[in-house]
């Protein structure tokens, strides 16, 4: 059933089918799968109205900003929703949405949040990436423990802002949450050194990965695409239920 919210969303904003791009504030993250992909998300629309977005955004953050593509469907339990097809994290806006991101780090309050705020100004977000160890076990109070494991959550969230840099603009940022599992903080610089190895990772294949590749800088006759390009056609041919494939064929 809808919320009298979504009631008035229906009666004055958006409606299902309509397309819908820009910035959103994520304010819960009400489910995601077990994989990290797939989640629903309470969010605060543009206009100020409350709605959840579904879809391949579990590597949205609380209390944070987001960029979400998608379309609005109406739901026959939920009412109005948005499909989200991508999202793109986004740094928090002012003071209040610096510290409300702080906040939400493990160990960190108001005060803690209040005191890196006022150390580094609008060079936060910089300072606190050169260093996020150092940032956070230099505040007054805060046990190494704590230190590292806030320094570990800022970690792997810029980990998957730099991988959805890389990915999306290639459709596959949906893979981000998956990829970041597999190679931790530095999943971004690994793709972007074999990009091919994007191919073991269910959904995206060659032609995913050659898209990254390429984008990347790799040359169209280097022997690394050669050899997945290789592999992918006998991929192809395995899945059609040949049993080899003439070497001549392959070249």
């Amino acid at each position: 059933m809808s919320t009298p919210a979504q009631d008035a969303l229906l009666d004055a904003g958006p409606a299902a089918g309509d397309l819908f791009d820009g910035e959103v504030q994520v304010d819960y993250i009400r489910w995601a799968s077990e994989d990290g992909q797939f989640a629903v998300v309470e969010i605060t629309l543009p206009d100020g109205s409350p709605l959840c977005a579904v879809g391949p955004i579990g590597h949205l953050e609380e209390e944070s900003r987001a960029r979400l593509s998608g379309t609005f469907e109406l739901h026959a339990r939920h009412g109005l929703q948005l499909a989200a097809r991508e999202a793109e994290p986004l740094d928090p806006a002012g003071i209040d949405g610096a510290r409300r991101y702080l906040k939400s780090l493990p160990g960190i309050g108001t005060k803690r949040a209040n005191e890196l705020i006022d150390r580094h100004g609008g060079a936060l977000f910089e300072a606190i990436d050169r260093d996020p160890k150092g940032a956070f076990a230099s505040l007054k109070g805060l046990s190494d423990a704590t230190a590292e494991a806030a320094a570990e959550e800022w970690a792997n969230r810029r980990a998957e802002r730099r991988l959805y840099a890389l990915l999306s603009p290639h459709g596959l940022a949906r893979h981000v949450g998956e990829l970041v599992a597999i190679h931790g903080i530095h999943a971004a610089e690994e793709v972007r050194d074999d990009p091919y190895s994007l191919t073991e990772v269910a959904g995206i294949g060659f032609l995913g990965a050659d898209r990254v590749a390429l984008a990347s800088g790799t040359p169209p006759d280097s022997q690394r695409r050669m050899r997945a390009a290789a592999v992918h056609a006998l991929r192809e041919g395995e899945s059609r239920g040949h049993t080899h494939l003439p070497r001549a064929e392959l070249i």
